[in-house]
């Protein structure tokens, strides 16, 4: 069956690039997930802003997502892939207006 694309969905090249910053995968245990659908969820449930569990099918279980990636966010994996694309986190603006004081 051919996975289905979304707008998110990582291009050739951007895969390439991303591939070299993952950890190695084991040699041990059951077959490998593709790791390049399990960034294109990731990037799909983040644009989107949905919860784990209500991705789309042709993804793989938000299960096998959670538990390639939670290692990756514990070891700044992911931190460092996502600036190492240009992707840092978002800065309030300059014009932004201030945060309310706590009370």
């Amino acid at each position: 069956m051919k996975a289905a694309t979304f707008h998110t969905s990582l291009t050739g090249a951007q895969w390439a690039f991303r591939k070299r910053l993952l950890p190695k995968r084991q040699k041990r245990g059951r077959p490998p997930t593709d790791r390049r659908r399990i960034m294109d969820a990731i990037l799909y449930m983040i644009k989107g802003g949905i919860p784990w569990r209500l991705r789309p099918h042709s993804f793989p279980p938000w299960k096998t997502v959670y538990h390639i990636v939670r290692p990756w966010t514990l070891d700044n994996t992911w931190s460092g892939s996502t600036t190492a694309c240009g992707r840092t986190p978002a800065k309030p603006r300059a014009n932004a207006p201030a945060p309310p004081p706590p009370r």
